[in-house]
């Protein structure tokens, strides 16, 4: 079985290596759709064998998806962004999946890193990015473009891998300097005035206020979201009514957060994030007894089922350091200890509890 790489790819020579690098000897085409790159991008993917094509960027990621694809050989497809990587050790199972049969398409993993710094943050989510190359399959949406709907439309047959994706396109310094924010919100805005009732397109551009901070006018568009939505079913509900109550908080709308959150635990037992946000609103309502057994449950459940888009360590250290911030909170100083040494001890490159443990146990002078 052969498999074809598939890339757009603008101004992307930071990041291009280390993505390309990770598929040597696992993919059998590199094929690299550029929109217009200015620096040595098209050098790049050359250099490491590429077949590189040029496509006019015309604000719509389907269309250069669908150029991509229109030029692969490939009997399976995988598509990656150059800010992101096949792991380490992952291409021979991703050869397996192919070679299967078992379905016509895969959800990958794909871990998010965050912050700073890579490897100390990540959300986890699955991502739909390999499937067999068919000219019926094809992309749609001008943004956040979707494959996998087109897939099971014409009768295939969709699966789950564990083969992973590391992401570093959310990292602050990454995210910042290239105004992904600011172009991603006129692409959506316009395809809000072309389908206003699209649920999906409704929910990305509630998710770019929300890295924004603008809290307010992402539960608006979270909201008509959520209201049109055809069923729970559908894979971004969970992180919809996550990010619902995530605004709500934030907004200091307590009440309103706390029972979204109930109706949500509900109907996602298994979503951990919703129970890790629930003791934050105790925690920002400085009830800390409640915020204790909100956090202890979360301990009690572990991460959340990966199916989910969620944030590592909710079900780990996270919840252990949050556990802590409340025990200090009231007065606790040895079980506040207690939990930020399990914070360490379940990740140790998370810094925040060293600080607590600090201003806690190192004398201060008055």
């Amino acid at each position: 079985m052969k498999l074809s790489l598939c890339m757009i790819v603008k101004n992307e020579e930071e990041h291009l290596p280390r993505c390309l690098k990770s598929v040597q000897g696992v993919v059998d085409e590199v094929v690299v759709v550029d929109t217009g790159s200015t620096d040595r991008t098209v050098e790049i993917a050359q250099g490491f064998g590429a077949k590189v094509f040029h496509f006019p960027w015309i604000g719509d990621f389907s269309a250069a998806r669908n150029f991509s694809l229109e030029k692969a050989t490939g009997d399976w497809i995988i598509f990656l962004d150059a800010d992101e990587e096949l792991v380490e050790g992952d291409g021979p199972r991703l050869r397996e999946l192919i070679t299967s049969g078992e379905a016509d398409g895969y959800y990958l993993t794909e871990i998010n890193f965050v912050g700073d710094k890579p490897g100390i943050d990540a959300m986890i989510n699955t991502a739909f990015r390999v499937f067999r190359n068919r000219p019926e399959y094809r992309f749609t949406g001008a943004i956040h473009e979707q494959i996998v709907a087109c897939v099971q439309n014409h009768g295939g047959q969709i699966a789950f891998s564990d083969v992973r994706i590391n992401h570093y396109g959310y990292l602050n310094q990454t995210s910042h300097g290239k105004k992904k924010i600011q172009r991603n919100l006129a692409i959506l805005q316009e395809e809000i005035k072309k389908r206003p009732a699209d649920n999906f397109t409704r929910f990305n551009l509630g998710v770019e206020y929300l890295r924004m901070g603008n809290y307010r006018q992402a539960l608006e568009e979270f909201q008509k979201a959520f209201h049109k939505i055809p069923t729970l079913e559908v894979a971004y509900a969970s992180i919809l009514l996550r990010n619902i109550a995530l605004c709500l908080k934030e907004l200091k709308r307590y009440g309103e957060a706390l029972a979204v959150l109930a109706d949500a635990i509900e109907a996602y037992p298994d979503y951990t994030d919703l129970l890790f946000l629930k003791a934050c609103v105790y925690a920002d309502m400085k009830d800390f007894d409640l915020a204790v057994a909100a956090y202890k449950e979360c301990l009690a459940r572990g991460e959340s089922n990966a199916r989910h888009v969620t944030q590592q360590g909710v079900g780990s250290y996270r919840a252990w350091y949050g556990l802590g911030q409340a025990y200090e909170q009231m007065g606790d100083y040895v079980q506040a200890v207690k939990a930020y040494t399990e914070a360490l001890k379940a990740n140790r490159y998370f810094l925040g509890p060293v600080f607590n443990l600090a201003g806690i146990l190192i004398p201060r002078e008055d």
